[in-house]
């Protein structure tokens, strides 16, 4: 066997994604100009060229006026008509400007690729890099809506290009890795958080997976040895980036157009039109597994061009000077068969003490000893997540279970229900007692959430208005009482959650709010009762509590600090939501323009500028105590009480007092 174990090589940077590793950079490109030159620096790669900036990309004046004069000195000009543009610069792959000008072959990219160029002087094609092109509209691509994704033993750039890939693909990126994580990507298996996966029974996979399903425009099947393949002794950040954007997906799912059309265009489009690739050209680092076990230097996938020298759209040369990694890559799925046998031997007790096949009677050795020996360390393992460090390490493992005394049998039970506890204070001061009681409860298949996502049961001794409790109200969850878990704990099996539902008569005397009507409601609501409101909160008021329950419920919270620069609101259209949805916003004025405060002397100051925003938008400005926000989230419908408006000759004549 040729497959020596080894230390894992630490990570570098892959060239694939320098400076292409956030598709929306924040602030102007880096373009130090020396101070003798009052012009901008000419960027080549604007020379006699039509650029139209998208509307999309809400750009500021300030930035728009930097990136228009580095444009024009490079020899290129500006325009907002699509037809005369030979560049088109947007995020997503939408709209009749990016439809028009991708059936037309110009050259469609990002604002990350069009930094790169004013960085690096010089063109580069925008497929050619994940984040240089314009991503997928929401919700993204096949069932990654449905994904919580976290990663294991990346950094830096590496780190950032693949939570913004995951993000850019419709998953959740998780920085925290717990057991109702769907997949964890990593670079090699030799990590805490790959134990823990393994365990929870979490998908483990490489960057390839995510990057081949961005490329190809679908969801790659993890049956694929592609995706769970890691080469011993390669990190595999080492090639991220690698992958280009396949042109002639893009084009089916984004832009197609009928054949006849498409002839029409081919035939007129000129030779010098467009830098883009020819439709479907791909290279991925990793060749299909080989049929035959050996091959000659000539059988080998041609290495990826060059990526900075010189213009990306003319004929490469000779093999750059990639070449030694892109034949060392071609070939790695030719030692699969040694990769699998090391894996076997390395499972063995003893690890691997020598190459070749198993002997027949080490194995009925092993099997013997195993019958009376120990069970191993890892199905021990209760803890409750694995957690990202923001230390040199990504994979210290956080337990906050104590081990099991008696290691589980078999798989670990599946997850029948996601509970969210708020206001029970059985576990106060006690980690431990929390620790055994929630691992006994997820061996019975009843999962105890820390955050209100995805909700299937609310357990509290009586109704609270905490954060967890409201906003997890949003999932439509069922209700129980404390009485529950009472049951679950002491008898070891779950009860039937009819019998012991949680009692809020007294919460609905004093609030006027059924709650048996509020759940139907937030079911028909599936988190859009809040859908196009931007609501106003001053820090006071616990600006950083009430942001996480207008999220919740689908609106848009923003920190009122009496600043107006770059803030915007705009009137709601309730006919423009679903029926089973406006039936709940029928006393939404539409035109009201809500900021939550406190009654405070000091808020009246914050007042004044808010009512000038309203104003300036043609709005009503209202401002309100945190009930008007904790009425509306719990009964899960717009509503209006007079007593939640906030006045200053109330707050005035309560300080003479």
């Amino acid at each position: 066997m040729n497959v020596e174990a080894g230390a894992m090589p630490p990570t570098t940077t892959s060239p694939g994604i320098k400076d292409a590793t956030n598709p929306e950079p924040a602030g102007p490109p880096a373009s130090p100009t020396p101070a003798h030159r009052a012009q901008p620096r000419a960027i080549r790669a604007f020379d006699g060229r039509k650029v139209m900036l998208g509307e999309d990309l809400n750009l500021n004046r300030d930035l728009k006026e930097v990136l228009t004069g580095m444009i024009k000195a490079g020899g290129g000009t500006m325009t907002n008509n699509i037809q005369q543009a030979n560049i088109y610069v947007c995020n997503y792959r939408k709209g009749d400007d990016y439809v028009k000008a991708s059936q037309n072959n110009k050259d469609v990219g990002n604002l990350s690729w069009l930094y790169f160029m004013i960085t690096h002087d010089k063109w580069t094609n925008p497929m050619r890099r994940m984040m240089h092109y314009p991503r997928p509209p929401p919700p993204g691509i096949g069932n990654f809506q449905d994904y919580k994704i976290s990663i294991s033993s990346y950094t830096g750039e590496a780190r950032v290009y693949l939570e913004n890939l995951i993000k850019a693909l419709g998953a959740e990126f998780t920085r925290t890795f717990k057991q109702d994580n769907t997949h964890l990507i990593t670079a090699h298996r030799n990590s805490e958080k790959c134990e823990a996966a393994e365990e929870w029974g979490v998908n483990i996979v490489n960057h390839l997976w995510l990057e081949d399903s961005y490329a190809e425009c679908k969801e790659k099947s993890l049956t694929s040895e592609r995706y769970t393949y890691f080469p011993p002794r390669m990190n595999m950040g080492e090639i991220l980036g690698a992958t280009e954007i396949n042109r002639d997906a893009v084009r089916k799912m984004f832009f197609a157009k009928s054949k006849k059309k498409e002839a029409e265009a081919l035939s007129n489009t000129t030779a010098g039109g467009s830098r883009s690739h020819t439709d479907g050209e791909a290279h991925t680092p990793l060749a299909a597994k080989a049929s035959r076990r050996t091959k000659t230097a000539d059988d080998v996938a041609t290495p990826a061009r060059s990526r900075l020298d010189g213009k990306e759209n003319e004929t490469p040369g000779t093999t750059g000077s990639r070449g030694a990694k892109d034949r060392a890559l071609s070939n790695l799925h030719n030692v699969m068969e040694d990769v699998n046998q090391y894996q076997k031997e390395a499972k063995r007790k003893g690890g691997v003490v020598h190459g070749g096949r198993r002997r027949k009677e080490d194995e009925i050795v092993d099997k013997e000893t195993r019958k009376g020996g120990r069970d191993s360390i890892a199905s021990k393992r209760s803890i409750e997540e694995v957690e990202a460090d923001d230390a040199s390490t990504e994979d210290e493992t956080e337990q906050t279970a104590q081990k099991s005394k008696k290691a589980r049998k078999g798989p670990m039970t599946q997850i029948k229900h996601r509970m969210l506890v708020s206001g029970d204070k059985r576990w106060q001061g006690d980690g431990d007692k929390e620790s055994k009681d929630k691992a006994r409860l997820r061996e019975l298949g009843l999962y105890i959430l820390d955050e209100p996502k995805r909700v299937d049961f609310l357990c509290a001794p009586k109704v609270v208005r905490t954060l967890k409790f409201v906003a997890a109200l949003a999932d439509g969850p069922q209700l129980v009482g404390s009485e529950y878990l009472d049951y679950a704990i002491k008898h070891n099996k779950l009860p039937d959650a009819k019998k012991y539902p949680l009692d809020y008569s007294e919460f609905r005397k004093q609030h006027d709010i059924d709650l048996s009507d509020a759940i139907t409601r937030a079911k028909q609501n599936k988190h859009r009762l809040l859908k196009d409101f931007t609501i106003f909160c001053t820090q006071k008021a616990k600006f950083d509590v009430y942001k996480d329950i207008v999220a919740a419920n689908g609106g848009k919270c923003l920190k009122w600090d009496n600043r107006t620069t770059a803030v915007t609101a705009s009137k709601r259209k309730i006919d423009s939501q679903p029926k089973e949805v406006s039936q709940n916003l029928e006393e939404d004025e539409g035109d009201v323009l809500y900021l939550i405060s406190e009654p405070h002397k000091d808020e009246l100051k914050l007042w004044t500028k808010f009512r000038e925003l309203a104003e300036k938008h043609d709005m009503v400005p209202r401002i309100v105590s945190n009930e008007w926000l904790l009425g509306v989230a719990m009964a899960q419908k717009i509503h209006w009480k007079p007593e939640w408006e906030l006045k200053e000759e109330d707050i005035k004549g309560a300080a003479k007092k």
